[in-house]
C-alpha cells in the first residue's frame, strides 16, 4: 500500500464507510491523497433529468469537510463567466473508474445553499446506467492538491 493513502488496510473514515478495493487502487494510481468520505446520496428525479444536468449535494448532508479555504472562497464568490457560474474544475471518478473533468458549483438557494457537480454529469448518467432511488458515496480526494471525486455505486 502507498504512504499516500493511508496505512490502513481498508481505506475508510470516521463514518464507517468504506471505499471499495478498486477505487482505492485506482487513486493510488493516481498518486491520490486526503481521501475523505463525503456524502451518501439517493438519486432523485432532477439529479437525473438531463435539462437539470447536475448532481446536487445538499450541504446539510456532507459527513467530512472536503473543501479547502481557498475553494471554499472561490465557490462563495460565486464567479461568473457570460452570466454562468464559474465553479471549481474538478476530476470524478466514475461508478466504472473513467475519469471526467467537471464543474463543482455553489447555488445559493432561497432558505440554504446546495453544492452541484455539472459538465459531464449526464454522461455518467448514461454511462452508468444510474437509475431513480440508486444510492451512491461521494468520496472526494486530492491529486497534486487539485480537488477529486470518486462516485461509488451501493
Amino acid at each position: 500500500m502507498h504512504a499516500s493513502v493511508d496505512d490502513e488496510e481498508e481505506e475508510g473514515d470516521e463514518s464507517g464507510e468504506l471505499l471499495p478495493r478498486e477505487f482505492q487502487k485506482k487513486i493510488q494510481d493516481l498518486n491520490g491523497c486526503e481521501v475523505k468520505f463525503v456524502t451518501k446520496k439517493k438519486l432523485f428525479s432532477t439529479d437525473l433529468n438531463p435539462k437539470h444536468a447536475r448532481l446536487s449535494i445538499p450541504p446539510t448532508k456532507i459527513a467530512n469537510r472536503f473543501l479547502s479555504q481557498t475553494e471554499e472562497s472561490s465557490l462563495e464568490e460565486g464567479i461568473r463567466e457570460n452570466g454562468k457560474l464559474v465553479g471549481l474544475s474538478v476530476t470524478v471518478l466514475d461508478p466504472s473508474l473513467k475519469e471526467y473533468k467537471m464543474s463543482l458549483k455553489k447555488w445559493k438557494m432561497e432558505k440554504s445553499n446546495v453544492y452541484n457537480l455539472t459538465k459531464g454529469w449526464n454522461q455518467i448518467v448514461r454511462h452508468n446506467d444510474l437509475q431513480l432511488h440508486q444510492t451512491l458515496q461521494l468520496w472526494s480526494f486530492r491529486v497534486s492538491s487539485q480537488l477529486c471525486f470518486a462516485l461509488v455505486k451501493i
